[in-house]
């Protein structure tokens, strides 16, 4: 009767361990700070789209690149607006 117990808890403890080894394995892809030179900064100043090339060899897994703009709205309607 004790092994039948075992052996229901036996997928339990193996997803956990799965889990667990897979949060400790892999690298956060959680956003990370972005750093722009004066230059980049008075483009974005002026309203204008500054557009940044990302190097395939980077962990962030992004080919091509990134674009960033300055929206001065409120939080809520920017957010609307990026989830419409």
């Amino acid at each position: 009767m004790k092994n039948s117990k075992k052996i229901h808890f036996f997928p339990l403890v193996f997803l956990s361990f799965i889990l667990i080894l897979s949060l400790t394995l892999f690298p956060s892809f959680s956003a990370q700070p972005v750093k722009f030179t004066e230059e980049e900064k008075q483009i974005l100043e002026e309203g204008k789209l500054l557009k940044k090339p990302v190097n395939p060899n980077q962990s962030s897994g992004y080919r091509g690149g990134k674009s960033y703009i300055l929206i001065e709205d409120d939080i809520e309607v920017c957010y609307r607006a990026m989830t419409d």
